[in-house]
C-alpha cells in the first residue's frame, strides 16, 4: 500500500509487479464482495473501486515515466564520452536477454568486482558509453512494467517511443551539435567521440526489437496498430550543426596533410586518438 503515501516531487520505489499484485487484491475482494450480495453488481469498468484503481495506475505509470526519463537526462548530460567499463550485471542481463528472447533487469548475489572494456553481443564486441549501458536497464524497466500492466500497455509504448527519440535526439545534440563541449568541458569532439556515439546508438538499435516483443505481447488487437511508433523508429538526425562540420574539415585538412606520407595504421592511431 506504499503507493498511496508517494507524495508529490518523492521517489517512487513501487515496483510494477508490487501494483499488479495490489490490482488483483483488490479485484479479488470486490469479486468476494458480489459474490456475497453486500452491494450491487456494476460494471468493471465503471465501479468506483475500479475507477480508482485506473486512477491510480496512471498516476503511478507517470512517475514511473519521469523519473526514468529524468534519470536518463542526468547520465546523458554527464556522459564524458569515453568507453565504459562494462561490469557482470548489464553482461548477464544482456546474455539472458539473447538467451530468453525476453529483456529483463538481473540480480547478482555476489557480482565480480572485474569489468571489461566491452559488452559481449551475440558475439559482437560492443565498446559504448555508460549512458547506453544505463538506457537498456531503464528499458528492461518498462518491459517488465508491460507484463505486470498490460491493461496499460498503449499507455507505457507511448512513453517508451519519447525515450528512444529523446535519447537518440540528445546523443545527436551532444556529438554532432556539440554540445558535450560546454556541457561536460570537452575540448573537442574527436572521431573517438563520435565512434562511440555511433557504437551505443547501435547497441540501442540492437535492443530494441526486444522491447516490441514485449509490447507486442502486451497490447490489444485494437492496439497493435501502435507498434508503428516503434517499429518505425531509427537512428536519425538533422544536418550537423556549423561547430561539427567545422570539426569535420579540420579532421580532413589534417588527414590530407598525412595520407601518402604516414601508413595508414598510423594515421588511424592518430586520427582515434
Amino acid at each position: 500500500m506504499s503507493i498511496f503515501e508517494i507524495q508529490e516531487g518523492e521517489q517512487d520505489n513501487t515496483t510494477p509487479e508490487q501494483l499488479a499484485q495490489l490490482i488483483l487484491l483488490a479485484r479479488n475482494y470486490q469479486k468476494k464482495c458480489v459474490d456475497q450480495g453486500w452491494h450491487k453488481a456494476e460494471p468493471a469498468a465503471v465501479s468506483p473501486l475500479s475507477m480508482c484503481l485506473q486512477k491510480l495506475c496512471f498516476e503511478y505509470i507517470e512517475r514511473f515515466h519521469t523519473q526514468r526519463r529524468s534519470r536518463m537526462s542526468a547520465v546523458l548530460d554527464a556522459e564524458l564520452w569515453k568507453a565504459s567499463e562494462v561490469n557482470e550485471e548489464i553482461q548477464c542481463l544482456v546474455d539472458e536477454s539473447i538467451r530468453t528472447n525476453r529483456l529483463r533487469n538481473v540480480t547478482i548475489p555476489s557480482p565480480s568486482t572485474t569489468a571489461r572494456m566491452s559488452l559481449m553481443v551475440a558475439n559482437s564486441a560492443y565498446v559504448v558509453a555508460k549512458s547506453a549501458l544505463v538506457f537498456i536497464k531503464i528499458l528492461a524497466d518498462y518491459c517488465e512494467c508491460f507484463v505486470a500492466l498490460p491493461e496499460f500497455a498503449a499507455d507505457i509504448l507511448s512513453r517508451v517511443v519519447e525515450l528512444l527519440k529523446g535519447f537518440n535526439s540528445r546523443c545527436c545534440q551532444l556529438i554532432l551539435g556539440a554540445g558535450a563541449l560546454q556541457l561536460v568541458g570537452l575540448k573537442t569532439i574527436s572521431v573517438r567521440n563520435l565512434a562511440l556515439a555511433s557504437r551505443s546508438l547501435q547497441l540501442i538499435v540492437h535492443i530494441v526489437p526486444l522491447v516490441t516483443k514485449e509490447a507486442e505481447l502486451a497490447l490489444k488487437d485494437d492496439q497493435v496498430h501502435l507498434l508503428r511508433h516503434i517499429k518505425q523508429w531509427e537512428v536519425s538526425s538533422s544536418v550537423p550543426s556549423p561547430s561539427f562540420q567545422q570539426i569535420c574539415r579540420q579532421m580532413q585538412k589534417f588527414h590530407n596533410g598525412l595520407s601518402g606520407i604516414i601508413p595508414d595504421e598510423q594515421v588511424k592511431v592518430l586520427l582515434l586518438f
